[in-house]
C-alpha cells in the first residue's frame, strides 16, 4: 500500500512539472514595426491589457500596444525591402495583377485578387481587341464600297465601330489606371488598408532601442534573470532601470 502510494505522488509530481513543458508555447517570433520608425526582430508574447513582452537573446521588455503599428513575419520583410510603391505600379499595369501581391493580407486573398484583376482586365482588352479589328475590317468595306449603292451603310457600321473601339480603349484605360493606383496606394499595407510600416522601418536591435528610449540610465541596461516558475516559466529575462 505504501509503495502504491508513493508511486502516485511521483507521477502526480511528474505530471505536475511535464504540463508547463510539453503545453503549447505563447511566444511567437516577428518583426515588431514601432510607430516611432524602428523595427525589431524578436519573440513576443500578449501581455495582459493587449501589451507585449519582447525578449531578444538576453533582453526582454514589455511595450505598450500603442506603441505598435504591426507584427510582420521574415518572408513579408524580405518581400517589401526587396520592392517599392513604383514596382507594385508597373506589375499591376504589365501583368494584369490586383496590387495585392505587397501586401499583409493571406495566400488566397492575394490570388483571388489577382484573379478577379486578370480577369477583368483580360475581358476589357479582348473587347478592346475585338472592336479595333472591327474598326479596320469596317474601314476597308467602305474603301470598297460603291459610292451610290453601299457606301453610307458600309460607313455607318464603320462609325458605329469606332465608337465601340473608343469606348472599349477608354474602359481598359480606366481598369488598368484603377488597379495601378491602387496597387501603388495600398502598397504595404495590411486586410483593413492600413500601412504597415514594413518599407520605411528602420531595423533595430531591442537593446539599442531601450538604450535611446531611456538614455537617462548612466549605468545601462541591467539583467535581472529570473527563477523559473510553473506559471511564468518561459520570462525569464527583465529589464531594470
Amino acid at each position: 500500500m505504501k509503495a502504491l502510494l508513493n508511486g502516485k505522488l511521483i507521477l502526480s509530481f511528474c505530471l505536475l512539472f511535464a504540463n508547463p513543458i510539453f503545453s503549447e508555447s505563447t511566444w511567437q517570433n516577428g518583426y515588431i514595426n514601432l510607430k516611432d520608425g524602428y523595427q525589431i526582430n524578436a519573440e513576443y508574447s500578449h501581455e495582459t491589457g493587449g501589451n507585449y513582452y519582447l525578449r531578444q537573446g538576453k533582453n526582454g521588455h514589455v511595450i505598450d500596444k500603442n506603441k505598435v503599428i504591426s507584427i510582420v513575419d521574415k518572408e513579408y520583410v524580405e518581400l517589401i525591402s526587396n520592392s517599392s510603391p513604383t514596382r507594385s505600379l508597373i506589375e499591376s499595369v504589365f501583368y494584369f495583377q490586383s496590387g495585392s501581391t505587397y501586401t499583409n493580407i493571406s495566400y488566397e486573398s492575394k490570388k483571388k485578387n489577382d484573379l478577379w484583376a486578370f480577369g477583368i482586365k483580360s475581358v476589357s482588352f479582348a473587347s478592346m481587341a475585338f472592336f479595333f479589328s472591327e474598326a479596320i475590317s469596317s474601314q476597308r468595306r467602305v474603301q470598297n464600297s460603291t459610292y451610290l449603292l453601299d457606301y453610307d451603310k458600309s460607313r455607318a457600321k464603320f462609325l458605329n465601330a469606332r465608337e465601340n473601339f473608343t469606348y472599349s480603349i477608354a474602359l481598359f484605360f480606366f481598369i488598368t489606371a484603377y488597379y495601378a493606383i491602387d496597387a501603388y496606394v495600398n502598397f504595404d499595407t495590411d486586410s483593413i488598408g492600413e500601412k504597415t510600416n514594413t518599407f520605411k522601418a528602420k531595423e533595430i536591435r531591442l537593446e539599442e532601442y531601450l538604450r535611446l528610449q531611456y538614455p537617462e540610465s548612466k549605468s545601462g541596461i541591467n539583467f535581472e534573470k529570473n527563477i523559473p516558475t510553473l506559471v511564468s516559466y518561459e520570462k525569464s529575462y527583465n529589464f531594470n532601470f
